[in-house]
């Protein structure tokens, strides 16, 4: 009925011709990065479930996202979570996030989502201190409000942090994970705040670079 159908017969393709347009263009790469100081959310994110407006803001701290932690039992559940795709064959990204506000219970943090796997890195606010985690372990407790997270990718993800400061050398967490295609999302990378009480965290500086 003359309506487009992307793919092949709708399904994911590797690769397809690009159409004619009647000259050439210089290849135009989309923009990854966000200081959060527009406004209004950039379109290169997503939100991985729908929305809790009331939850995140770019106004009530300027230059900063601000995501408020919501109840969620893990991350494959947490709201107010917000990703964009993943580009070229490998790429790195870090992002700067205080934690001063963080309530009890919760916690925040970077994370890759590669199918029904979630692999982060992040902050926990527990007993009264903040300490750096990961969906595996545990590293050093958290003793400045900003902290610099990060990650990797080419074949597979790896996560790192950086404690305290962004001059100070970033740590491996110590472990990869295969990125694959799953769903209709495919993999992508994560920003979340899930947990109790009333704390948020403001993110700013997220850096996105790929090859």
């Amino acid at each position: 009925d003359d309506w487009p159908v992307f793919g092949d017969n709708g399904q994911p393709v590797d690769s397809c011709k690009k159409p004619n347009v009647g000259q050439e263009f210089p290849i135009q790469h989309v923009e990854t990065n966000d200081d959060f100081k527009a406004p209004t959310l950039s379109p290169i994110w997503q939100w991985n479930h729908n929305p809790v407006d009331e939850a995140w803001s770019l106004t009530e701290r300027p230059g900063w996202l601000r995501l408020r932690g919501l109840p969620a039992d893990s991350l494959a559940t947490a709201r107010n979570t917000l990703t964009q795709k993943i580009w070229g064959d490998g790429g790195v990204i870090k992002l700067k996030m205080d934690v001063s506000a963080m309530s009890e219970g919760q916690r925040a943090g970077l994370a890759f989502v590669s199918g029904d796997e979630f692999g982060w890195v992040g902050v926990r606010c527990a007993n009264g201190r903040k300490q750096i985690v990961w969906d595996w372990g545990e590293g050093p407790m958290v003793e400045e409000n900003e902290v610099w997270l990060g990650a990797s990718y080419s074949l597979s993800w790896g996560l790192f942090f950086s404690g305290n400061g962004a001059n100070r050398p970033f740590v491996n967490v110590g472990k990869t994970v295969q990125l694959r295609f799953a769903y209709w999302k495919g993999a992508r990378p994560a920003i979340f705040c899930f947990g109790g009480g009333n704390g948020h965290v403001d993110v700013a500086e997220f850096g996105y670079t790929y090859v």
